[in-house]
C-alpha cells in the first residue's frame, strides 16, 4: 500500500497543476472555451489545515474548476514581517494535491487583480472583509464574492 504514494506520475500531476506563463494562459483559455464555471481564491495558506481545506472545497461548491492565488514566501514576509511557517513549494505542492484545486499560481504581489483579470473566474472566494473590499470591483463585472460564513454577496 504504501508503495502507492511514490507513483511518480501522480506527484507529477499534482506538480502540473503549478501552473505559470503561457501554460496558464493555454488552461484559462481551454476552461473557458469550455464554459466551465471557474473560481478563484487566495492567500497564503501558511500553514495549510482542515479550515483552508473546508474552505476550498466549500469555495468550488457547483462551479468546474478553481485556481487558488498563493502568496510566495516573499510576499509573506512583507505582509507579515514573519518567516513562513511552509516553504512556497510545499504549500503549493499540497494545495495541487487537493482534488478540488485545478490550478496553483504563486502570487508576488498583493493585489491579486492582475492574475483575477487573467483568470476571469465566475466566482471568487474571499475568507474575510480585507479580502472581499479588495476584490470588490469585480462585483460590477458580474463576478460573485462567495464568503463561506454568509450567502453570495
Amino acid at each position: 500500500i504504501m508503495e502507492e504514494h511514490k507513483d511518480p506520475t501522480r506527484l507529477e500531476h499534482v506538480q502540473k497543476k503549478m501552473r505559470e506563463g503561457i501554460i496558464l494562459d493555454r488552461w484559462i483559455a481551454y476552461w473557458h472555451f469550455r464554459n466551465y464555471r471557474i473560481g478563484f481564491t487566495y492567500g497564503s495558506f501558511d500553514p495549510l489545515n482542515p479550515r483552508c481545506v473546508e474552505f476550498l472545497y466549500q469555495a468550488v461548491e457547483s462551479l468546474k474548476t478553481l485556481v487558488v492565488g498563493l502568496y510566495s514566501d516573499a510576499m509573506i514576509r512583507k505582509l507579515t514581517g514573519k518567516e513562513p511557517v511552509m516553504k512556497q513549494e510545499d504549500r503549493a505542492l499540497m494545495l495541487g494535491g487537493l482534488e478540488c484545486v485545478d490550478a496553483v499560481v504563486i502570487l508576488d504581489e498583493e493585489d491579486p487583480k492582475a492574475l483575477i483579470e487573467r483568470v476571469r473566474p465566475c466566482r471568487i472566494a474571499v475568507k474575510d472583509d480585507a479580502q472581499a473590499a479588495a476584490v470588490d470591483s469585480f462585483k460590477a463585472e458580474g463576478v460573485e464574492i462567495w464568503r463561506p460564513d454568509s450567502q453570495a454577496e
